[in-house]
């Protein structure tokens, strides 16, 4: 225990010169943090006998199975929002022509560019529905490239 007690005075002593070497600018209270752990690491290793043992063999390795990718969740909202508000505005521009949809499901791309792209349409309308005026009152509004589906009930 004597040799122990020993250590830590010499250890002590050690850092407190070295605390004094450090010249007084910014970087100091940086550089008073850093000693102080690496005292108390060293006190630590000398109170256990040299047995103090850190496993950080995993620390470094790839966790591919850990790794969150909150890029496709924001994807996922960002396409929930866009797609309520295609819906919505394709309502009501349907409404105002008298067609009045059961459903309206839309289909789109958000590329990691951040490009989005409408890729598919389902309309479900009632029977008797002018199917060809909803398709071209779709398409006018959001591109003749976009693949509309009409879906009688």
């Amino acid at each position: 225990m004597r040799a122990v007690l020993l250590d830590i005075a010499i250890y002590a002593v050690a850092i407190t010169a070295i605390k004094m070497l450090i010249p007084d600018n910014s970087f100091k209270k940086q550089m008073d943090f850093i000693i102080t752990c690496t005292f108390l690491l060293g006190i630590s290793f000398l109170i256990t006998d040299n047995n103090f043992d850190i496993d950080i063999s995993g620390v470094f390795e790839s966790r591919e199975g850990v790794y969150i990718d909150y890029s496709g969740q924001l994807s996922r909202v960002q396409k929930r929002e866009i797609e309520s508000e295609i819906t919505e505005r394709l309502k009501l521009k349907l409404e105002e022509r008298g067609i009045v949809p059961n459903e309206i499901s839309i289909i789109i791309n958000i590329s990691d560019e951040g490009d989005i792209s409408i890729n598919e349409i389902t309309l479900v309308l009632s029977e008797g529905v002018d199917a060809n005026i909803a398709e071209r009152l779709v398409k006018s509004e959001v591109g003749a490239n976009v693949k509309v589906e009409i879906i009688e009930r």
